[in-house]
């Protein structure tokens, strides 16, 4: 089915009403929390605060710096690994970001910290709003590719309201203890995302199979995510735990964890490779697992090598999920996980609230001290006369609390965004990026030899080794006369010779004509010819000349490996290292002579694939002499 993806109206529509909403709904409902306020100076006076430094700004901040700049940068390029999706993949996670935190303050805010008609915003709040939508980002992963940015913002809209809520049963209904978030945004996020994907599922997918696969320097740009993502992890788990022992002792646990990760995803990517080699994809997301995997538990007397342990298992468990989990969903569940979020965040988000379920369950004043443990799981008021016991089930209940809301929530947002009025791409056209965006046309860079440039600019459409430029008409030898700046026909791809070519080859090279080079003769009928080759790819897309891996420049005339000379009178292949079948060698190399009446019309697909045995006009014995 094809969908009219023009958004000229409908993005802009959307984006300018939501945004004229959060500005009425901040008018109405947002202050400043007194911290932030101007009042602050009176504030400490009645609050007996001595220092400015005791404001929450000094002790939140750095941790916010980190956070932000994950749900930005972090997961923005570890979503940049589809080789044509690069643009969307940052510019719509930039998108539903921007958007998100503003709804997510008024959400939070209206659950959280709503007091006498208004939502009081610290700093402590942007970092809970960078953590809702972390979540949405996990989900946007499993979509990825699949959707327009108009579904993004209306995923985004729904997803901050269920994640509230959902969080609002789990901290302060169920009270539970979730400082890195693997029930209420790794485990939400993920399998809200995997729900919306099974929704949206698209049998005739494979149409775009092959854009789904990553380059290079695709691969290159995702890393970098993944980089920023494991660095400011401890930060993500500790930022709003309690100052003192909590806060560090989350930071030391998710350091190990996430160490301990790569060790066994890096073992295990090349055990189950049969050459032993690394995978990418591999490294590029389970090294990630061990910091959702101990996010419940963060805060909590693990010890570090119980950090470790976790770290070790999660690793193992993410990328064997890539290997085998994700192609038997795909097949025979129907989920296209674009990202693999499954294996990233779903299931180390339930291994991580396990961990928490069972650590909180065996917590003893012995190993916490009496105080230590109030502290440590809030046991005051509401809460004085909860057990360890109860608290380890409660964890426990949270897991399928997060879950339900997932799956019930996905199922009715997925629905909502198949509606055919979003703009979403047909399947032929998924996971890429000029169905949304303007490219820039591909800019072609020769390689040139640094110690002699060329005299002028290549033309656009010159393909494989940029052909001569004529600086002497052809006056013997036949009589063909090739005028300077005719090196492409107006028919596309072709080439074009003024004055018409003898049958048979040029005579003999007049005096003071280059005739002779490493690689055969480079020149005929007095045309000076000045070549460049490139080092790259076949004909067409690329333009590079097909002259094997090994091709690089020598200079005037010369190519290593092989080369197109056009003279006044003809082309002369050097097919060296060509998949043609080999002709008499001359001067090194095996050569074809094609005239130019022959060649004029031929598109660089023709001259490629000709069989240099059979050409017309062909010199019958050793080529052009």
């Amino acid at each position: 089915m094809a969908w009219n993806t023009n958004l000229r109206w409908r993005l802009p529509l959307a984006c300018v009403l939501l945004e004229v909403a959060m500005v009425v709904l901040f008018g109405v409902f947002v202050r400043y929390d007194f911290e932030a306020d101007a009042h602050w100076p009176e504030e400490k006076k009645h609050r007996h605060i001595t220092s400015d430094f005791e404001n929450d700004f000094y002790y939140r901040y750095p941790s916010f710096q980190d956070v932000h700049v994950m749900i930005f940068v972090g997961f923005g390029f570890l979503m940049t690994f589809l080789q044509r999706y690069s643009f969307s993949a940052v510019g719509f996670n930039f998108l539903l970001a921007a958007f998100g935190i503003q709804w997510a303050l008024l959400m939070q805010g209206w659950f959280h910290h709503f007091q006498d008609g208004y939502i009081f915003l610290g700093l402590e709040s942007l970092i809970n709003a960078d953590f809702c939508v972390g979540s949405v980002c996990v989900a946007f992963g499993a979509v990825l590719g699949k959707v327009s940015p108009i579904q993004v913002l209306i995923m985004t809209l729904f997803q901050v309201t269920l994640f509230t809520v959902n969080e609002f049963i789990l901290l302060n209904v169920l009270k539970v203890k979730d400082a890195g978030g693997s029930m209420t945004i790794h485990t939400f996020g993920a399998y809200f995302g995997l729900t919306v994907t099974r929704i949206l599922y698209r049998p005739n997918l494979r149409q775009s199979k092959e854009k789904q696969s990553s380059v290079y320097h695709s691969d290159v740009f995702a890393m970098i995510g993944t980089l920023f993502l494991w660095m400011y992890w401890p930060s993500f788990n500790s930022a709003v735990s309690n100052h003192g022992d909590a806060q560090h002792r989350a930071v030391i646990n998710t350091y190990c964890s996430l160490a301990a990760c790569v060790l066994t995803t890096v073992a295990l990517s090349s055990l189950l490779n049969r050459k032993g080699k690394l995978d990418m994809v591999y490294i590029q997301n389970a090294t990630l697992a061990g910091g959702v995997a101990v996010g419940t538990a963060a805060e909590m007397m693990l010890m570090p090598y119980g950090s470790l342990i976790i770290g070790f298992l999660s690793g193992i468990i993410s990328t064997l999920g890539f290997v085998y989990l994700t192609p038997f969903l795909e097949t025979h569940l129907h989920i296209q996980d674009t990202c693999g979020i499954h294996n990233l965040h779903g299931l180390p988000g339930l291994i991580g609230g396990i961990v928490g379920a069972v650590t909180a369950g065996s917590a003893s004043s012995e190993v916490y001290g009496h105080e230590g443990l109030v502290h440590a799981f809030d046991f005051e008021g509401s809460k004085s006369n909860r057990t360890t016991n109860l608290q380890g089930g409660l964890q426990a209940v949270g897991i399928f609390v997060s879950l339900a809301m997932a799956l019930v929530g996905g199922s009715l947002v997925g629905i909502i965004m198949k509606f055919p009025c979003w703009g979403q791409p047909a399947d032929e056209n998924c996971f890429e990026d000029d169905i949304y965006w303007h490219i820039p046309e591909k800019q072609e860079n020769p390689i040139y030899h640094n110690d002699d440039p060329p005299s002028s600019p290549p033309h656009p459409k010159l393909p494989g080794c940029l052909l001569p430029r004529i600086e002497k008409h052809c006056d013997k030898g036949g009589g063909a006369r090739a005028r300077q700046g005719r090196g492409v026909a107006g028919r596309s791809g072709g080439f074009d010779f003024s004055g018409s070519a003898p049958s048979r080859p040029p005579g003999p090279a007049q005096a003071g004509t280059p005739t002779e080079g490493p690689l055969g003769p480079t020149e005929q009928c007095g045309a000076t010819g000045l070549h460049r080759c490139r080092s790259r790819g076949p004909w067409g897309a690329e333009g590079g000349a097909k002259a094997g891996p090994s091709s690089r420049v020598l200079g005037p005339g010369r190519c290593a490996g092989g080369r197109l000379d056009r003279s006044a009178c003809g082309l002369l292949v050097t097919s060296k290292q060509h998949r043609e079948p080999k002709l008499s060698s001359s001067a090194g190399g095996d050569q074809a002579w094609v005239p130019a009446s022959q060649i004029s019309s031929w598109s660089p697909e023709r001259v490629e694939d000709a069989d240099w045995a059979s050409v017309p006009g062909k010199p019958s014995s050793g080529g052009p002499r």
